[in-house]
């Protein structure tokens, strides 16, 4: 996981993590694994998720970046040498502490945002990191976020490769506000067969598409998505225009 989680820098931006950069990372988060493994020990001794909290916020001054974070704030490298991170920046950060220190933690994916979520013999506390750590319940994300009730992907336990496709979704969204369409199209395709419920995925795919002309492949991008959330918002409006589109200028 943490290997995967320094080398989305590389899938943003061949060239930005050069070993020497790589290196100083992976010294930086040794260092905080350390100061952690003594923050926690001995295991069995309170509460000891609240600990990694108290060092990560209180004590080695991580901050949450909420307003339009950029792209960096996303990356491992970069959380840990800014010491700030977006929402998924953040537990980033927690999944690498969570792989090095042998503690079970998860990702765990909401419309628009993402957060851990600790497992283990005491099992099931989500970990808001915009919240320095804060126990929610799944009901706070419900009803913020707006969680459809038929999901099958949000509020449950992501493998480490699914979090990673969360992450490269973000990477594409960056690729598509650039204009390099062609390239989003390929990693929205690779988050898609990671995530086939994410229906966000489906729909950039879709709008990816259609601006390339390539309007049978995003009416089914699309209607990949109406099937995982019929109710995403600005999905109706997009299939509308592409039908519109399609019908002013039929495909040959």
């Amino acid at each position: 996981m943490t290997a995967a989680l320094l080398g989305l820098a590389e899938e943003r931006a061949p060239g930005s993590l050069p070993p020497r950069a790589r290196a100083a990372a992976e010294a930086r988060l040794a260092r905080l694994v350390a100061r952690a493994e003594r923050a926690l020990a001995p295991r069995d001794r309170g509460d000891a998720l609240g600990r990694l909290n108290r060092l990560v916020f209180a004590e080695a001054g991580f901050r949450r970046v909420v307003e339009a974070p950029p792209p960096e704030a996303m990356l491992l490298a970069s959380v840990l040498e800014r010491r700030q991170g977006s929402c998924l920046g953040l537990s980033g950060l927690y999944l690498a502490l969570g792989e090095q220190l042998e503690l079970a933690l998860a990702g765990v994916l909401v419309p628009g945002h993402f957060f851990v979520r600790s497992g283990g013999a005491g099992g099931g506390r989500n970990v808001e990191l915009l919240r320095r750590g804060e126990r929610m319940p799944d009901s706070w994300y419900r009803e913020k976020y707006g969680v459809p009730a038929e999901s099958s992907l949000y509020l449950r336990d992501l493998t480490p490769a699914q979090s990673i496709a969360v992450f490269r979704y973000n990477l594409a969204n960056e690729l598509r506000d650039k204009g390099r369409h062609e390239r989003a199209i390929a990693v929205y395709r690779k988050v898609a067969r990671a995530l086939p419920g994410f229906a966000e995925a489906w729909a950039n795919l879709g709008h990816c598409l259609q601006r390339l002309g390539r309007l049978a492949e995003a009416r089914e991008a699309y209607h990949r998505a109406r099937a995982a959330h019929p109710d995403l918002p600005g999905l109706s409006e997009n299939l509308e225009a592409l039908e519109k589109e399609a019908a002013a200028a039929p495909e040959r």
